[in-house]
């Protein structure tokens, strides 16, 4: 049962790991996002396996019949779980405002230009402007 848990767990740890490795090969093209984006996936990926641990641990516990180990860790569920999750949340957040962070606002004479371009519509209803 642990092992297909972790089976279970192993695509998105390896989809994490080579998604932190990419950052870091890439930190000189990134700049100053790299640290953001790094730190977001070990945010993700320190939440995944503390789960995934603490849910074997679980099954663990309850499968060699220890009560009184179980009703401990148990105990213990609601503080594991609010941290994983809010370590997830955060995670996320810190890729998004890394997402957008990379954007830069578009210059007023390069909207300008983008504008005068003529349209899909324009050129099906066979019309100029």
């Amino acid at each position: 049962m642990i092992s297909m848990l972790a089976l279970v767990t192993l695509p998105s740890v390896l989809v994490l790991l080579v998604g932190l490795a990419l950052v870091l090969a890439r930190r000189r093209r990134l700049r100053s996002l790299t640290w953001l984006v790094a730190g977001a996936l070990v945010m993700l990926l320190v939440a995944q396996v503390g789960s995934t641990a603490y849910l074997g641990y679980l099954f663990h516990m309850a499968f060699s019949m220890d009560t009184d180990g179980l009703i401990a860790l148990s105990a213990w569920g609601d503080a594991i779980g609010t941290t994983v999750q809010r370590l997830d949340i955060a995670g996320l957040l810190l890729l998004v405002i890394a997402v957008f962070m990379g954007r830069r606002p578009v210059s007023a004479d390069r909207a300008d230009a983008e504008s005068d371009l003529p349209s899909v519509g324009d050129s099906l209803s066979g019309g100029t402007r």
